[in-house]
Parts: C-alpha cells; structure tokens; sequence
C-alpha cells in the first residue's frame, strides 16, 4: 500500500490523496475521495466522490467498483465544500469506467 498516490487532473494541477486502510480512525471532516488501482506502474481512477464527514463514511457509493481487483480507497481532505466541488470537476475527466465483471 503506498503512502500517498499523486493524481494530476484535467487542469495539470496534482492532487495528493492517502489510502483508507493506513489512516485508522478518520478525522471528522470534509474529504474528496477516490477508488483507484494501479496497473503498469500508474494509478487509473475509476470512482470520485466527496463527504462532509469523512469519519461517518459508509463507502456505500463505492461498492460497485470495490469487488474489482486491485481496486483501493483514498481520500483527500478539505473543509469547504466549494474547493471539493472544484476538485472533483478537474478530476472527472481522468474517470475511467471500471471493468466491474473483472473481479
């Protein structure tokens, strides 16, 4: 599991996110979070989202792209929404479609 995974969005900018499963208890605030798998030596998004309590997470809105292999969570936190809504129009265009049958 890495420590971070960079994603560069549509704009050029990078984003930085961390992975759920080294983060333990998450913090009670405002995230943008992502499912992702690395293959050939790079990261491919397949799911964005965003909450205002990442504490209070449930993933629930990743549970399609979860059983696909080698597919882990990330999140990268903010506490405004407006900022989160910006990130997630530049990182949309990078979305690519999850081959959920190739669990």
């Amino acid at each position: 599991m890495p420590a971070f995974v960079e994603v560069r969005g549509q704009s050029g900018h990078s984003y930085t996110f961390r992975p759920v499963s080294d983060a333990g208890l998450l913090p009670a605030t405002g995230a943008v979070t992502i499912a992702a798998r690395r293959a050939r030596g790079a990261w491919t998004v397949l799911k964005l989202g965003q909450t205002e309590n990442l504490s209070r997470e449930s993933w629930g809105d990743f549970s399609d792209v979860q059983s696909v292999r080698g597919v882990e969570l990330f999140y990268r936190l903010h506490v405004a929404a407006a900022r989160r809504e910006e990130e997630l129009a530049d990182l949309t265009s990078i979305v690519e479609a999850a081959d959920v049958q190739a669990a």
